[in-house]
């Protein structure tokens, strides 16, 4: 054998480092000689590529509380941009964003959060984007941005329930900061 392709699936971010240690412990353990046989070792690490790039930016639809727990509905969901979710089981990293008057502010340092759930849009109860996540109390309009949605997102929603994933909106920005 000269050639071992241990697949893609890779996590992004901060589970990255943890994954490449388990897939090192496992080549060293399984193919001790490794390079020096002449081994090479193929990966297709499209996520860790493409997720970090890409954030999505949802609004607040509505709000209630029920049973104490603040529950939100934004603009995008399950069967949209979130649809990784029901496979991948990734971890969310949401920002609020408050209106406050003409501008919008991250509102989560030095507030009190309270868990929360969040909904996509769907009126369907597989439609849960978030449960028991921390957040300040949000308005109608204010924003949710969630980070990491390069990969496996947008490109697999679907039109379910009449909310067409092809049609939201994509803008290009830098943050080049030099």
């Amino acid at each position: 054998m000269h050639i071992v392709d241990i697949g893609g699936g890779f996590t992004s971010g901060p589970k990255f480092a943890e994954a490449a240690s388990a897939v090192k412990v496992a080549l060293q353990k399984y193919f001790p000689n490794g390079h020096a046989s002449g081994l090479k070792i193929m990966a297709e690490p499209g996520r860790f590529i493409a997720n970090e790039p890409f954030t999505l930016a949802t609004s607040i639809l509505g709000k209630r509380i029920r049973n104490e727990i603040k529950e939100y509905w934004i603009n995008d969901g399950m069967s949209g941009s979130m649809n990784y979710l029901k496979y991948d089981h990734d971890d969310v990293i949401c920002t609020p964003l408050a209106n406050h008057g003409s501008n919008y502010v991250i509102t989560c340092k030095g507030l009190k959060t309270t868990d929360s759930t969040v909904f996509g849009p769907a009126c369907d109860p597989d439609d849960t984007v978030l449960e028991g996540y921390p957040l300040p109390d949000l308005q109608v309009n204010d924003w949710l941005v969630i980070h990491n949605m390069g990969a496996y997102t947008s490109s697999g929603g679907n039109d379910f329930n009449g909310f067409k994933t092809s049609a939201i909106p994509t803008y290009v920005g830098n943050s080049d900061k030099s």
